[in-house]
């Protein structure tokens, strides 16, 4: 008999335990991090441009910026591994600067991508970066999908800001904060409905927030990447992958 198969599943198992372990590690509240994280508002609100899986990505002020190292080319990257049909219908929540889905319309040619931001100025953005780059897409204002008519995606993704904290500014709270993981509460909750019979979602979790509304839940997950970052704190982020059920 041969134990391979078995021998994948315990290893693919452990491996989902340490990282479920190390992100229940918080390090919301750590002094450097949150000195680090001030640093990090500030560059936010500096226009940049960005070369991100060969498309020229403008990122104005008060829009995530899609740099070296962002959460946006951390979970790109891991995406371009999985396998998307063209006739996918795609959705990304929190589009921002587009740089995510316009990755995935470019690589896998897809037909049908739709991209949703309660920011104005992400949405605006996202617009102008898919026709510099000549990348058809769909876009409309929306808190998650509360502005959406009902339909079901083959694929939604979802990069939401993360860190633990109330930002002290409007524009900082939408970018990169989630108090509680209050909107990825909402995310995991309202998510099934939304998916079709053989959907899959992606997002992003960290213990930079509160993972636990993912890792609590009843959902079909498991991780297809994650990185941990050790210097005076423990960072790890994680690609989860949503199965519909």
């Amino acid at each position: 008999m041969n134990g391979k198969p078995s021998r994948n599943r315990a290893s693919a198992k452990m491996a989902q335990t340490a990282i479920e372990d190390l992100l229940a590690k918080s390090i919301s509240n750590d002094p450097q991090l949150l000195k680090n994280h001030n640093l990090h508002v500030k560059r936010q609100a500096v226009r940049k441009q960005y070369n991100v899986a060969g498309n020229n990505i403008e990122c104005p002020s008060h829009v995530y910026h899609a740099s070296l190292g962002s959460s946006s080319q951390f979970s790109l990257s891991h995406l371009l591994t999985q396998e998307f049909r063209r006739t996918d219908s795609v959705l990304e929540l929190g589009v921002g600067s587009g740089a995510v889905l316009l990755g995935l319309a470019g690589k896998f040619n897809l037909a049908e991508c739709h991209g949703t931001d309660i920011s104005t100025a992400s949405i605006n953005a996202f617009s102008s970066n898919a026709k510099s780059n000549d990348i058809s897409v769909s876009q409309s204002i929306s808190d998650l999908f509360d502005a959406l008519p009902p339909k079901r995606y083959d694929v939604i993704v979802f990069n939401p800001p993360l860190l633990d904290i109330r930002g002290k500014t409007a524009e900082e709270d939408m970018m990169l904060c989630d108090e509680g993981g209050a909107l990825l509460q909402r995310f995991v909750q309202q998510l099934p409905q939304w998916l079709a019979p053989d959907g899959k979602a992606y997002v992003v979790v960290s213990n930079l927030g509160n993972p636990y509304p993912l890792l609590k839940s009843k959902l079909n997950y498991s991780f297809i990447g994650a990185e941990v970052f050790i210097a005076d704190y423990v960072l790890v982020r994680a690609v989860a992958k949503i199965c519909a059920q």
